[in-house]
């Protein structure tokens, strides 16, 4: 994987060995990446809409690798367990 950025938090170049695939889905592909530098992490979400044109999206995480493998193929969150946090909240 070939994989060129910055890190968001101090601008060290992200080193490929440090990025991993996701989930790939069509033509979109879901990747971690970790800083050496600052041990920051973010999620990208990259799409090859045409040839050439390469969409990316990222989001700063405070996971690390292994929580994105434990949490990935829990079910959805419904509204059923928001409200459920919500009526947990209350009581506190």
């Amino acid at each position: 994987m070939k994989f060129l950025g910055n890190c968001p938090i101090c601008n060290n170049k992200f080193k490929s060995q440090k990025a991993s695939l996701i989930e790939e889905m069509g033509n979109t592909e879901m990747v971690y990446a970790e800083c050496s530098r600052c041990a920051s992490s973010v999620i990208l979400g990259i799409s090859k809409n045409a040839p050439g044109l390469v969409t990316t999206v990222g989001m700063l995480t405070d996971m690390n690798r292994e929580d994105i493998d434990r949490i990935r193929d829990l079910p959805p969150l419904t509204s059923d367990d928001v409200l459920e946090v919500h009526k947990y909240l209350e009581k506190c």
